[in-house]
């Protein structure tokens, strides 16, 4: 009896099977006596051969990877292995940005349909320390007549906050809808108890996409200069804040097409011209329903442009599903609503899309289809897939037939 050890066994079973045999007889031949043909790897090595040349020199693009195993091997449907294997590389998944136009699309905020119904809420600071203790600013923009409401404040707390809202309410009566991110002050419960009393709905931006509230970001670009050239001593800053508001609300906007004041009131205030305001043609009184309609028009109409504008540029983000694995660029700190769990700790936060990345393992990778066909047409009984008999005689009445999703046979031996 021959004592046959496990590596000769294997060895044996190599030798007898034709396809293997044909292999090993080609590698044992000098590589410049090869032909390209003759450099075939087997279908067990794909995998290590594409970590080699992917994983282990720099994770680059299907271009420069098919080229690097092309130096010295090849195999079937190399491109469509590799570019398998790319998608599914969390470290290309999580690291690299997609060339051309983003995934992302623009979603206008609606006007509101009186003044103050709608307002964006945010603070700016901290500045330096006034003579009265002031560090921050909060501003208040209508999103209608755009109108600015600019209060100094001590400190950016939940109290201070609430001050101001009840201050500014007691002037201009309840909101409907307050726009605000996602800070502290704005997410603690007190916040959103008050809003709730109040019948005040509370929208929180997307973590870390400020474009979200771009309406009174828009205004902090324009109030820190203006702040500064009105200003005599940095320490009495907020002693001009009245006036800065005075300025910002009596200048012309170009959306709405009048000052944010007319638009409000009806009519131009005069603040500087003294006895020349006699001189000149009377204002009249213009009805501000006809004020605000017109408004909310040029509103829209410039909405439109924007999104078309902007959409041109990118493309439909991705429509993610439920249990879902997606990478999140930045982890939300200090941003989110916990919710205590028995095991582990949990966190409930928005995010926006274009902060996601979606990492699918298996055969929703790259969306393989149940069919592959040979890249040169020369198809074997092995490229075929094999479907389930029962899903060929079995059929649901009144519903269309439904395959399993599957990899394909040449990705059978695939492990991510």
């Amino acid at each position: 009896m021959l004592a046959m050890t496990e590596e000769e066994h294997l060895m044996a079973l190599q030798r007898s099977d034709e396809k293997l045999r044909y292999i090993i007889n080609n590698l044992t031949k000098r590589s410049v006596e090869r032909s390209v043909a003759e450099k075939i790897v087997p279908d067990g090595m794909r995998k290590s051969l594409v970590v080699r040349c992917h994983d282990l020199s720099g994770h680059f693009a299907l271009d420069r990877t098919v080229s690097k195993i092309m130096e010295r091997y090849y195999f079937a449907r190399v491109r469509k292995y590799v570019r398998y294997h790319i998608k599914c590389c969390p470290e290309c998944v999580l690291n690299k940005v997609p060339k051309g136009h983003q995934q992302d699309e623009l979603h206008p905020i609606p006007p509101g349909k009186r003044p103050f119904e709608t307002i964006h809420l945010d603070h700016i600071g901290p500045f330096i320390k006034s003579t009265s203790g002031n560090s921050h600013i909060l501003v208040l923009v209508d999103n209608l007549t755009k109108y600015v409401k600019l209060y100094a404040m001590r400190r950016c707390d939940t109290d201070s906050i609430l001050k101001c809202l009840k201050s500014f309410i007691l002037l201009h009566g309840l909101l409907k809808r307050i726009i605000s991110d996602r800070g502290t002050a704005f997410t603690s419960k007190r916040f959103e108890t008050y809003f709730e009393s109040g019948g005040i709905k509370h929208t929180l931006i997307s973590v870390r996409h400020p474009q979200s509230n771009g309406q009174v970001k828009r205004v902090n670009s324009t109030l820190v200069p203006v702040l500064q050239a009105n200003m005599t001593n940095e320490r009495s800053w907020d002693k001009k804040l009245l006036e800065v508001e005075s300025q910002l609300n009596n200048s012309p906007n170009k959306t709405v097409g009048d000052t944010p004041f007319r638009i409000l009131y009806g009519y131009h205030a005069s603040f500087h011209d003294e006895v020349l305001r006699h001189l000149t043609i009377g204002e009249e009184y213009v009805d501000v329903n006809k004020l605000q309609e017109q408004a909310r028009v040029n509103i829209e109409k410039e909405q439109v442009k924007w999104k078309n504008r902007y959409d041109q540029k990118h493309t439909k983000p991705v429509k993610y599903k439920v249990r879902e694995v997606v990478f999140l660029r930045r982890p939300a700190i200090h941003t989110v609503a916990d919710v205590t769990v028995k095991e582990g700790r949990l966190y409930v936060t928005t995010a926006h899309a274009s902060h996601l990345k979606v990492y699918r393992v298996g055969a929703d990778c790259d969306n393989v289809p149940n069919h592959i066909t040979d890249e040169n047409k020369e198809a074997t009984d092995s490229d075929e897939v094999q479907f389930d008999e029962k899903e060929k005689t079995e059929k649901v009445p009144d519903q269309p037939a439904s395959r399993e999703k599957r990899k394909p046979s040449w990705l059978r031996d695939y492990t991510s």
